[in-house]
């Protein structure tokens, strides 16, 4: 079901809610067609059962997005705050090569410029197959940085190295902290089954309450589907990792590049 969600990435949240806005309504004029059906030429109350159960079901479904909402907004800033510490956690690691001899301390800079260097591209890119290959590219890199460190410690037998290679753990840890979060921390797809079914019981319902009644208005179901696509558009778009509205800056990243590269021979 995961594989299945991700299959609509590449396309535009925009399209997903025109086309989310043309089945609901689809299915509006379904649930219209089939009440002025099943009520012939019979008078009904003036407030008939279904009148509540729409408002019920229309509030339910207006619950379950924003507790979605809510819980997308969230994974939202928890990316945000792990990109932050990703980068202080290659500062970090930068900082920390000076405990190094030569060669070691130039290679060790090298390995961390082009290690935020690929990743920053990866990400203005915004190619999901560019994206790919740069978290394996960091994951090479990062098996070199340790095996430099661990290297280097042995041949010094010095104390302070272990700062050192505690950085170089923890940078890797963060890092997959960070990709885990964006890539795999998706919303349930039952979650979403329930969303979508929602949708379309209360677009039934409100066809049925409208047939009923034996009238319509077509401008307050396109507001109530222009209102409910809005709040589907992002949350489709928060939970991407790849965001068209919701993109993490990585000013501080990028600031961090130009200094490390001042100072890498």
């Amino acid at each position: 079901m995961i594989a299945f969600i991700q299959r609509f990435d590449p396309i535009s949240p925009w399209l997903l809610g025109l086309v989310f806005i043309a089945i609901l309504s689809v299915v509006i004029e379904a649930g219209y067609r089939t009440a002025r059906k099943l009520r012939g030429d019979r008078e009904l109350d003036k407030h008939p059962i279904e009148t509540s159960v729409t408002g019920t079901v229309t509030g339910l479904l207006a619950f379950m997005l924003a507790f979605t909402f809510g819980g997308s907004v969230n994974r939202y800033s928890d990316i945000r705050n792990l990109a932050l510490a990703d980068t202080i956690a290659i500062e970090n690691t930068f900082d920390r090569t000076d405990v190094l001899a030569e060669p070691e301390q130039t290679e060790a800079k090298k390995i961390l410029v082009e290690y935020l260097s690929v990743r920053l591209e990866a990400l203005k890119s915004g190619d999901p197959s560019q994206i790919e290959q740069a978290v394996q590219r960091s994951s090479i890199l990062q098996a070199r940085l340790w095996d430099l460190s661990i290297n280097a410690q042995a041949k010094s037998g010095d104390s302070v190295m272990n700062t050192f290679v505690n950085a170089v753990g923890e940078m890797g840890n963060a890092n997959t902290r960070r990709v885990h979060k964006a890539t795999v921390t998706r919303l349930p797809s039952m979650l979403w089954a329930c969303l979508l079914f929602l949708a379309a019981l209360a677009s039934f319902l409100l066809g049925m309450s409208s047939g009923f009644h034996g009238r319509r208005s077509r401008f307050a179901a396109t507001a109530m589907l222009i209102g409910f696509s809005s709040v589907f558009v992002l949350i489709i778009d928060l939970d991407r990792p790849i965001r068209s509205f919701f993109q993490v800056t990585d000013e501080t990243s990028e600031a961090l590049l130009e200094r490390m590269e001042r100072e890498t021979p």
